[in-house]
C-alpha cells in the first residue's frame, strides 16, 4: 500500500511538473510558494513573508545596521513594493535567501552615497526573482539595484531602473556594483535600463573582479564619461592580480555603448584573467579616444606575464566607431606594456568599423598591439567586417598592426595589415548571420522567416563572402555561413519536430531537394551529417 501511494504521488508530481512547462522560472517559483502562510518562520518551506515596503526596509535596515544578517533564513516577497534607498556604507552583509516571487520593486533615493538594497550579498546568500523599476540618480561609488558587492548568487533579476552617477570612482552596474568572490555568480539576469557613470560602468556589473556572469543580457544604453564601460561588465580584474579568474559565459549585449575608451560590447577594460565564451554583441560601440574599443572587448592592460585571456565561440555584428583609432570588430588592442596569452577560437566579426579621425589603427577583427609582449593564438577565426577609414594609420579587415605577435593562426582568414576595407553587409544579411548563430539555441517561425528572407536577399558579393567563411557552429567548422543558412532553411521548411535529424544531399544547392530522415540510420552515397539541435533557456 505504501509503495502504491508513493507511485501515485510520483505520478501526481510528474503531472504537475509537466503542467508547468512553458511557464517562466520566476512564475514557477512564485506559484510554489504562494500557499505559505503570511508571517512565516524563516525556513525554506515556511519563509518570512514580506508584504509591505516597511517590512522590506526593515530587513534592509537590520542588515545595514548589523542587527541581523538573516544567515540561512528564507524571505519571500508577495507584493509589488516601492522603496526609498538610503546610503549603505557600513559594509554589512546579507546572508539569507530573498525570493522576489517575480514581483516588482520600484526604487528611488535621495542619498548621494553608495545605494543598493544591500551593501554586500554574502557567499552563502541568494537573491532571485525580482524586477526593478524606477530611477536612481546622483549616487556614489558602487551603486546598483541588488548590492554594492556580490559574494553570493544573484539570479533571475530584471532591471528596468535607470542609474546615473557622477562619482569619479565609478563601479556602477545594473545588478551589482562589484563582484569579488571566486564562487560568486550572477545568472539569468537582464538589464533593460540606461546606465550612465564616470568610470567602470556595466549593464550587469561595474567591476567583475572574479566569479561568473552567465546567461545574461544587456539591452540598455551604457555610457561612461571617462573610461571602461560595456554591456556586461565595465572592468574585469583589478590591479594586475593574476589570482583573479573571471568567467563570462553565454551573455549578449544589444545596447549601445559609448565612452572615451576601454569600450566593449561584453567587457571594456581587462586585467588578468578572463574566460569569455558563447557571447554575442549586436549593439553599437562608440569611443572618443584611442584607448581601445571592440565589439566583444576593448582593452587589455596586463603587466602579468602569466595572464591568460580566452575568447571562444563569440560573435559581433555591431558598428564600432572611433575618432582616434585602436578599435576592432571583436577586440580593440593590448596596450604596449601588456603581457600574457590571448586566445581567440571560433570567433567571427561581422562588424562595421568606422574611424572618423585622420590617424589611428583599426581592424575588422582587431587593431592588435604596438609591441610583442603578449602572444596571440587564433584558431578558426573569421572576419567579414568592413572598415571605413581614409586616414594615415594602419587598417585591415583582419588585424591592423603588424607588430602584433601572432603565435598561431590556424584555419582563419585574419591577415595582418593587408590594407583591405572589406564588404559592408546589409542589415538583412546581418539578421541572417544572427539567425544562423542562434539556430541551435532557438528556432521558431520568426527565425524561419529571417533565414528565408536573408538567403533570398543575398547579393552575389555577399554570397561569395559568406561562402569563404567558416560557420561558427557548424557540424564541420569548414561549413560556410551561406551553406549553413541553406541547410537551416531546408530544415525549417520541412518542420522542426524531433531532436535529431540527418540531412542528406549529393550536390547541394539552393534549389536542391532536401531529404530529411526523422529517425533511424541512413546510409547513402554523397555527403551526410548529423544536425544536433541544442536549446537554451530564453532569457527574454
Amino acid at each position: 500500500m505504501k509503495k502504491s501511494r508513493r507511485i501515485i504521488r510520483a505520478i501526481a508530481l510528474t503531472t504537475t511538473s509537466l503542467a508547468l512547462v512553458g511557464i517562466s522560472l520566476f512564475a514557477t517559483k512564485g506559484n510554489a510558494k504562494q500557499a505559505y502562510a503570511v508571517g512565516g518562520s524563516g525556513t525554506e518551506d515556511d519563509p518570512y513573508i514580506i508584504s509591505t515596503a516597511a517590512e522590506l526596509e526593515e530587513v534592509m535596515s537590520d542588515v545595514d545596521n548589523g542587527n541581523k544578517d538573516y544567515k540561512n533564513e528564507y524571505l519571500l516577497i508577495n507584493n509589488d513594493l516601492s522603496i526609498n534607498l538610503a546610503a549603505t556604507t557600513n559594509g554589512k552583509t546579507f546572508r539569507g535567501h530573498l525570493d522576489g516571487d517575480n514581483h516588482t520593486i520600484t526604487l528611488s533615493t535621495s542619498a548621494t552615497g553608495t545605494v543598493a538594497m544591500f551593501n554586500c550579498v554574502g557567499s552563502v546568500a541568494t537573491v532571485s526573482n525580482i524586477k526593478f523599476e524606477g530611477t536612481i540618480s546622483g549616487v556614489g561609488q558602487r551603486s546598483s539595484t541588488v548590492c554594492a558587492w556580490n559574494y553570493g548568487t544573484i539570479s533571475n533579476v530584471i532591471n528596468n531602473c535607470q542609474l546615473t552617477s557622477s562619482n569619479t570612482n565609478g563601479y556602477l552596474g545594473g545588478i551589482a556594483g562589484s563582484q569579488i568572490d571566486a564562487s560568486a555568480t550572477i545568472d539569468n539576469c537582464i538589464n533593460n535600463a540606461s546606465i550612465s557613470g564616470v568610470a567602470y560602468v556595466g549593464g550587469i556589473v561595474g567591476n567583475l573582479r572574479v566569479g561568473t556572469i552567465s546567461n545574461s543580457i544587456n539591452k540598455g544604453n551604457i555610457t561612461s564619461s571617462t573610461t571602461a564601460c560595456a554591456g556586461i561588465t565595465g572592468l574585469v580584474g583589478s590591479a594586475n592580480n593574476s589570482t583573479f579568474n573571471a568567467i563570462i559565459n553565454n551573455c549578449v549585449n544589444e545596447g549601445d555603448i559609448s565612452g572615451t575608451g576601454q569600450i566593449g560590447g561584453i567587457v571594456g577594460g581587462l586585467y588578468p584573467q578572463l574566460t569569455c565564451s558563447n557571447c554575442s554583441n549586436y549593439g553599437n560601440i562608440s569611443a572618443s579616444s584611442n584607448s581601445g574599443a571592440g565589439g566583444i572587448a576593448g582593452l587589455i592592460n596586463s603587466a602579468v606575464s602569466t595572464a591568460t585571456f580566452s575568447f571562444t565561440n563569440c560573435y559581433s555584428s555591431g558598428t564600432v566607431t572611433t575618432n582616434a583609432g585602436w578599435a576592432g570588430g571583436i577586440f580593440g588592442y593590448a596596450s604596449s606594456g601588456s603581457n600574457g596569452t590571448i586566445d581567440f577560437t571560433n570567433v567571427l566579426s561581422a562588424s562595421k568599423i568606422v574611424n572618423t579621425g585622420s590617424s589611428g589603427n583599426v581592424g575588422g577583427f582587431m587593431a592588435g598591439q604596438n609591441s610583442t609582449n603578449a602572444e596571440f593564438n587564433l584558431e578558426k577565426c573569421q572576419s567579414i567586417a568592413s572598415v571605413t577609414y581614409s586616414g594615415t594609420g594602419a587598417f585591415s579587415t583582419g588585424i591592423a598592426i603588424s607588430a602584433t605577435n601572432i603565435v598561431k593562426n590556424v584555419d582563419s582568414n585574419l591577415a595582418v595589415n593587408d590594407k583591405k576595407h572589406g564588404l559592408e553587409l546589409s542589415n538583412t544579411t546581418i539578421a541572417l548571420l544572427r539567425a544562423i548563430r542562434e539556430f541551435h539555441c532557438e528556432h521558431d517561425s520568426t527565425m524561419a522567416s529571417i533565414v528565408s528572407i536573408g538567403v533570398n536577399s543575398l547579393t552575389s558579393d555577399e554570397i561569395d563572402l559568406l561562402d569563404l567563411t567558416f560557420h561558427y557552429g557548424a557540424n564541420s567548422y569548414k561549413d560556410t555561413y551561406y551553406r549553413s543558412a541553406l541547410y537551416i532553411k531546408a530544415f525549417l521548411t520541412n518542420g522542426i519536430s524531433g531532436s535529431n535529424r540527418i540531412i542528406s544531399e549529393a550536390n547541394f544547392s539552393e534549389n536542391s531537394t532536401i531529404i530529411i530522415f526523422i529517425s533511424g540510420i541512413f546510409v547513402a552515397t554523397g555527403f551526410t551529417f548529423l544536425l544536433l539541435l541544442k536549446k537554451r533557456k530564453n532569457n527574454q
